[in-house]
């Protein structure tokens, strides 16, 4: 769910205002009651469809997805547009929108909300499902914007992909393609459709036989009195993830993502959860490599259509520059280490006991490395002196986890000072093996500590 803050527009007259409020329970949510409405859940369907997710388009995301691909001149496609909430957010900055729905009933209210919200430049159309795929490839113009807002959890995976790959085929180089508010099916909780742990990671034949334990009636009488139970579970909501978009793209898609959800414009209204945070360490624990982007419990990216660059080729030693703000997001905190802003170098504060720091992935032979080394400093007044203890473990070709068994422990320093630390990395690894990541924990305890240089 995005975050809390339910205030409508504040450019939104009174009169437009109860014009919307008007037109959503006549004709939106007209099967709920004055008394649920009155609060839970219906109560924040309620504002979401009356001037919520309008809101958010015109002063979050529309702005968000211009930083990363600007809108002016263009036109954007958006795909299942309901009833024009943000189809008219997006027209503040964008030549044209264009919403294709395929329910005819959530067009009629967008017609009136548009005219409600003086919209002059944006349209929806009713087009059949099975349709999507061709109009996509006959319509969109190269430079297109196609916006899937909260509209990919609720198809299948074949109508997904079809969409997907359809609509990147058609774009051409610089034009983009926008994901948001999606529900990452990579995470623990199904917040989305049935307030259960875990249930989005159910097959579909399991799901029909476990969906009378969600806590959510409405989802649960929704799906006793569909004719096809695991269709109607599946259009309610399931997850997607980064493989959708590698079948669909047929290529890692990584490299495209030029806005991840990060950005403080998207964070406003989707902020970072605890949850992330275990799905970004698992990530770097287990070398997916994959954008930060997937990581997120909502998905929310701006993929613009390029030609990959030419592969890189590592460097031996690797150099690190921790005043480089790029060689900084080279490395992933994990555990107890928080990254902390500001300064010219990589600013961490450890909380606990085991703090971890984990490489990118290399490629090095073993024959080629020497000597690892870090310049850093580290200090908490409650810490000996001579009481720190760093390590540094790292990963082989083949290995999937970090063991013990492969570690090097050293002393720190703390109390302040810059230290370059050295550890002969080189002697320690077998004779032909290959290093493929290191995992550096920098203390046995919490402290502030900023390192400057690493090399490998």
């Amino acid at each position: 769910m995005p975050a809390a803050d339910t205030a409508p527009p504040s450019h939104l007259t009174p009169d437009q205002l109860q014009r919307l409020a008007d037109l959503v329970r006549t004709q939106v949510l007209h099967n709920l009651t004055d008394e649920e409405l009155a609060g839970g859940r219906s109560k924040f369907l309620f504002e979401q469809h009356c001037y919520l997710r309008y809101r958010r388009a015109l002063e979050n995301l529309a702005p968000w997805v211009d930083r990363a691909v600007p809108l002016a001149g263009r036109r954007v496609i958006e795909i299942g547009s309901g009833s024009g909430s943000s189809t008219a957010g997006f027209a503040a900055l964008a030549d044209r929108v264009i919403g294709l729905e395929i329910k005819p009933q959530p067009v009629e209210v967008a017609k009136q909300r548009f005219e409600i919200l003086d919209v002059t430049n944006a349209e929806i159309h009713v087009i059949a499902p099975d349709e999507l795929p061709r109009v996509l490839v006959n319509e969109l113009r190269p430079d297109d914007v196609l916006l899937f807002y909260a509209v990919l959890e609720h198809m299948t995976v074949a109508e997904r992909v079809a969409c997907l790959q359809a609509g990147w085929r058609a774009l051409g180089e610089g034009g983009a393609l926008v994901v948001i508010e999606t529900p990452n099916r990579l995470t623990y909780f199904d917040r989305h459709t049935a307030d259960l742990p875990f249930f989005h990671l159910l097959d579909l034949e399991l799901a029909e036989r476990y969906y009378e334990r969600s806590p959510r009636l409405d989802f649960v009488r929704r799906i006793r009195g569909a004719g096809d139970r695991q269709l109607e579970i599946a259009r309610a909501g399931r997850g997607v993830s980064y493989h959708d978009f590698e079948v669909a793209f047929e290529r890692s898609v990584s490299d495209l993502v030029v806005a991840d959800g990060f950005e403080p414009l998207a964070e406003a209204v989707y902020p970072g959860q605890e949850e992330d945070q275990l799905l970004a360490d698992y990530f770097a624990l287990r070398g997916v490599q994959q954008h930060r982007a997937f990581t997120r419990r909502l998905l929310n990216i701006v993929f613009q259509k390029r030609e990959p660059p030419a592969p890189a080729r590592l460097a031996t030693p690797r150099v690190f520059d921790l005043r480089d703000p790029e060689a900084r997001a080279a490395w992933q905190p994990l555990r107890h280490l928080e990254p902390l802003e500001g300064g010219d170098a990589l600013r961490l504060r450890s909380i606990g006991q085991d703090p971890a720091l984990v490489s990118p992935d290399f490629d090095l032979p073993a024959e080629e490395l020497g000597v690892f080394r870090i310049r850093m400093r580290l200090h908490n007044p409650d810490f000996g002196v001579h009481d720190g203890r760093a390590e540094l473990f790292w990963l082989l070709a083949g290995d999937t986890n970090f063991t013990p068994e492969q570690c090097i422990t050293f002393p720190v320093v703390n109390d302040g000072e810059r230290y370059e630390y050295a550890v002969d990395l080189g002697a320690a690894l077998p004779r032909h093996a290959r290093l493929r990541r290191l995992r550096f924990d920098p203390v046995n305890g919490p402290c502030l500590l900023e390192i400057e240089h690493i090399e490998v």
